[in-house]
């Protein structure tokens, strides 16, 4: 349940709701780092940046135990995906703490790595990473930079409903009416709807 929350906070864009999601009882804290980590991001997203970086540090310290009870043949097939979530992490919280440029080129890094190592979203990550970086290239204005990354994600995550909004958003931001069209027609087409987020 606590998953299947998260994913939709996520793909909603509900970064308050996402604040509110409590452990389960008797939950460990190296169990709960998938919760820390979309904390950190709601946080940054909700321009808190002291929560965000209280929630990072939980993240990097959950994480590092469930990784030491695993074991290295654990780390050597997953360690790359979660360094990927820990990066995404760490380029929210630079931006909410006004470090723009840094935080960009940090998540460019992911962006290189996903292109490089495609992977299985439904299973692996709640997102594709140029998909993250499409959200914060728009959430600062750079919209031409933003409908680039949301085209990149496609390519990994073809007709994903989120990269489909943003595409959609980046396109009529950036003056390119008839583009925007098209990616609305494209999610009436997969029987999505244009939604509005919190």
């Amino acid at each position: 349940m606590i998953e299947a929350d998260l994913y939709y906070d996520v793909d909603m864009h509900n970064w308050k709701d996402a604040l509110q999601i409590q452990l389960p009882p008797n939950a460990k804290f190296s169990d709960s780092f998938e919760i820390y980590w979309i904390q950190a991001v709601a946080a940054a997203r909700l321009d808190r940046p002291v929560e965000a970086r209280a929630s990072l540090g939980k993240f990097r310290q959950s994480l590092a135990e469930w990784r030491e009870s695993q074991g290295p043949s654990w780390d050597a097939v997953w360690g790359p995906v979660f360094s990927v979530a820990l990066t995404e992490d760490e380029s929210w919280t630079m931006l909410s703490e006004g470090k723009d440029d840094e935080a960009v080129t940090r998540l460019k890094t992911a962006v290189q790595y996903e292109r490089d190592h495609p992977m299985y979203y439904a299973d692996v990550l709640p997102r594709p990473v140029s998909e993250m970086l499409g959200d914060m290239l728009l959430q600062m204005g750079r919209s031409t930079e933003a409908l680039a990354a949301y085209k990149a994600a496609l390519d990994v995550a073809p007709n994903r409903l989120d990269s489909l909004l943003g595409a959609r958003t980046a396109a009529a931001k950036s003056g390119n009416a008839q583009l925007s069209d098209e990616y609305a027609e494209r999610i009436r087409k997969e029987g999505g709807l244009i939604i509005s987020r919190p």
